[in-house]
């Protein structure tokens, strides 16, 4: 988000809920890669979903958000993508790929589709809409939760 004197501002929640403003200057060079895998650590976890399309159907199943990316998966489909902060809000776009059993998403019987989706950052998780990208008719509904934070590398 660009500020009145035109400078950059993110918001974001640290581990315990509260909230965080980091402001630079656009003409500034931009922000360390270290400071911004900062920012994007601190909501990097392993999330339950649940979620919802407007056809009535719903579903349950796991998210990993990691470093800009997040992957997942229930038991029919799997989720991969990428996420991006803006402000207080998370923007993704996220693949579903029908991997076992029966084709049976919230949309209907689909063999893949590619979602769209932006949120607000409301720990100890996020709210996210969204739709199908080229089926602004197919949308979708999801809650996460943050439910455990990831194991640290050595």
């Amino acid at each position: 988000m660009v500020g009145p004197e035109g400078e950059s501002v993110l918001t974001f929640f640290d581990e315990q809920g509260k909230t965080a403003r980091m402001i630079h200057r656009l003409e500034e060079p931009s922000l360390p890669l270290h400071e911004h895998e900062r920012i994007i650590r601190m909501i990097d976890g392993l999330y339950a979903a649940s979620f919802g399309s407007n056809l009535g159907m719903a579903g349950t199943g796991v998210v990993i958000f990691d470093g800009g990316r997040l992957h997942g998966g229930d038991a029919s489909y799997f989720y991969k993508g990428k996420f991006r902060l803006d402000d207080n809000r998370i923007i993704a776009t996220v693949d579903v790929v029908h991997y076992a059993g029966q084709l049976n998403s919230v949309f209907g019987p689909a063999r893949q589709f590619r979602l769209t989706l932006n949120g607000v950052i409301n720990p100890p998780g996020f709210s996210l809409s969204g739709q199908v990208k080229g089926s602004p008719n197919l949308t979708i509904n999801i809650e996460v939760r943050k439910i455990s934070d990831l194991v640290e590398q050595d």
